[in-house]
């Protein structure tokens, strides 16, 4: 059995019934399916519906838009089908659990499961889940005052109520009214007179619904009205969408009139939420159902829309302006290069806006511009209303556009790298020009960059499509050789690194340059200052390019000196950048050296080791006076022995 809805929110319209019968269409679906209430305010009595569909009877919720009925299943389907049309059931989609659902004035649905707000366009086939909402929905969705109401609860309270549903901002939502101690399924509205009705709130009791009636303006309960002896799970009425049995003027056409004509005419639809014509009435004297009037005089009208009962309307008023030529200019382009690209433009007067066209007596659209247009004659009609006609013909003429006078610069390949180029300059009246590389796609810009070496197809097209085509090609790279004269010094031992390398090179694509360890020098240029040690020779032309590249080796040359250490027998730390340390001479070949200084006393001032060792007479920073010191040196030597010196060295101040 389907779980009972707590609230369930419908309402019906009632026509004046001093003088008018009934008119409200009020349904509601139980577990025997679903019913019409046809008694009117304050009144439960009821009638079966056949369901164009067949037996239902799982139906959860129900809304009614004009003579369309939708209703949901408990397994997500949403059906439809048109009151008194059998054969007009349809299965929309599938949607989301829901117990609650409504319709707009626009035949949007909204339906509500839990907390969660979603919305059905029956025009797109699309569900929208919109957000969710501080209340959890227990019964029905309405309209009311284009205020949507939920029958929910809050879910920190076991209390039900009505809530304001905030459709832009759901988590906005608020409580709108209580409801004493009753807990609602539904809500209807009986129409009294246009816009003023009397509202009902349905509570369950046991297996029946109690009607018990509302003040929804200040929120307030009055009381039982009458009891339905059946348990309703939801129920749908013609005016849920919160129109309250007004007449809803939805759209107005004016067509003002066209030289030489001196009457226009006007076009006027609205929406009643009852069935039957609404009847429109021009200047309170010519009246008609279709809302279609013509010949009427230039000044200011009056429409009156009344609905089928003749107890509401609703008024507008429109102007028809003095007659003036429908259409300002019409504009023509003419083909060019043979191609179907001629067009014409209708431009029309500022009045009116919704004019219609035709070209070659084919069929009248709102479009006022044909494009792809081939030479030929053409037959152009403009219409505004039924009276208001314009008529030409434009001839579309063939034009050979000139070409236009095309430079070409390109830069070829360099360096074997994708670095070639081709740039355009253009010369003609057709501007601006677009440029197509090898069939890609068109583009502004006259250069195109990074190519490799190869030939190109290049397009070129006018303002008017005409295309024109031409090449370029970009020419590889050839690299030319060369010869190179490598010339050489070693370093030596006493020097070190007073090693000297320099390249000659010859060949047709100067001027020339190489590198070592990745530093430039020019071609024929000495470079000095090198050790013993390998060194990579790059050599690149006047392009940049690499040409060769090779290795040279520098060797230290051994002479009996090398293995010598010269120790100074004095040093005069006065601070004047002279001799003012002490500190060994020793080649490159003298390795692991160790230096000790000590005074008279044997006490020991300093020791060092390494390559940079040297005593610059302090100790403890203190500055030691002029005296004669005793050094050791231990180191080894070129042939791998390990040596010995001893001796003194004068301090002098």
């Amino acid at each position: 059995m389907l779980i009972r809805k707590s609230i369930i929110l419908f309402i019906v319209s009632l026509f004046w019934s001093r003088y008018f019968s009934y008119s409200q269409s009020v349904y509601v679906n139980t577990p025997n399916g679903i019913f019409e209430l046809n008694g009117g305010a304050g009144n439960c009595s009821f009638i079966p519906l056949t369901n164009p569909c067949g037996p239902e009877i799982n139906i959860l919720n129900m809304a009614l838009f004009k003579d369309t009925l939708y209703y949901t299943l408990s397994t997500g389907e949403l059906k439809r089908f048109k009151l008194g049309t059998p054969g007009s059931c349809e299965l929309l989609t599938q949607v989301p659990g829901s117990n609650s659902m409504t319709v707009d004035k626009n035949g949007i649905l909204y339906l509500a499961g839990g907390n969660r707000l979603s919305k059905y366009n029956p025009y797109t086939n699309q569900i929208t889940l919109l957000d969710t909402m501080p209340c959890q929905s227990s019964g029905d969705l309405t309209f009311y005052r284009d205020k949507l109401l939920l029958a929910g609860r809050n879910p920190n309270s076991p209390v039900s109520g009505i809530f304001e549903i905030n459709i832009n901002n759901p988590p906005a939502s608020t409580n709108y009214m209580n409801t004493d101690n009753f807990s609602f399924f539904g809500l209807i509205s009986f129409p009294r007179s246009c816009n003023k009705s009397r509202f009902f709130g349905l509570a369950s009791k046991g297996s029946n619904t109690e009607m018990v009636e509302l003040d929804l303006e200040n929120k307030t309960v009055s009381g039982v009205i009458c009891t339905l002896p059946m348990e309703i799970y939801d129920a749908a009425s013609n005016t849920e969408n919160g129109n309250d049995d007004n007449v809803l003027i939805t759209n107005l056409n004016i067509y003002p009139p066209c030289i030489p004509m001196t009457t226009g005419g006007v076009e006027i639809s609205s929406f009643y939420p009852s069935p039957g014509d609404i009847i429109y009435k021009l200047d309170n004297t010519v009246s008609n159902t279709s809302g279609s009037f013509s010949d009427i005089s230039v000044g200011t009208h009056t429409i009156t829309a009344i609905a089928p009962s003749g107890r509401c309307s609703s008024d507008t008023t429109f102007t028809i302006p003095p007659p003036a030529a429908l259409v300002k200019t019409v504009d023509a382009r003419q083909s060019h290069c043979n191609l179907d690209n001629g067009w014409i433009k209708i431009n029309l007067n500022a009045y009116p806006a919704n004019a219609y066209s035709s070209i070659n007596n084919g069929p009248f659209t709102h479009t006022l511009q044909y494009s792809n247009l081939s030479p030929g004659n053409y037959y152009v009609q403009v219409k505004n209303g039924p009276n208001c006609y314009f008529d030409t013909s434009i001839s579309i003429q063939n034009i050979n556009d000139v070409k236009p006078n095309i430079r070409i610069q390109t830069k070829d390949q360099v360096c074997f790298a994708n670095n070639g180029s081709i740039h355009l300059d253009l010369t003609g009246n057709d501007s601006p020009y677009f440029y197509q590389l090898n069939n890609g796609d068109f583009i502004s810009n006259n250069e195109f960059a990074d190519l490799s070496p190869a030939t190109y197809k290049i397009n070129i097209k006018n303002n008017f499509d005409c295309q024109w085509d031409t090449f370029a090609v970009i020419a590889p790279y050839t690299l030319s050789p060369v010869s190179v004269n490598i010339e050489h010094t070693d370093p030596t031992c006493r020097g070190i690194s007073n090693g000297t390398i320099k390249v000659n090179i010859n060949g047709s694509q100067p001027p020339y340059y190489f590198l070592i360890n990745y530093h430039s020098y020019n071609n024929g240029q000495a470079i000095t200052g090198f050790t013993e040690g390998n060194y990579s020779i790059e050599i690149r032309n006047g392009d940049q390019c690499i040409v060769d590249s090779m290795t040279q080796s520098l060797k230290m040359n051994f002479e009996p000196a090398c293995n010598d250490v010269y120790i100074p027998n004095a040093f005069t730390p006065n601070n004047d950048g002279k001799n003012d340390l002490f500190r060994p001479v020793y080649s490159y070949f003298i390795k692991n050296i160790t230096m000790r200084i000590y005074n008279r006393f044997g006490q020991k001032l300093y020791e060092g080791s390494g390559d940079k060792i040297s005593w610059n007479g302090v100790y403890k920073n203190i500055l030691q006076p002029t005296d004669i010191y005793v050094y050791t040196l231990t180191y080894t030597d070129y042939y791998g022995k390990p040596k010995l010196l001893k001796g003194t060295v004068a301090l002098i101040r």
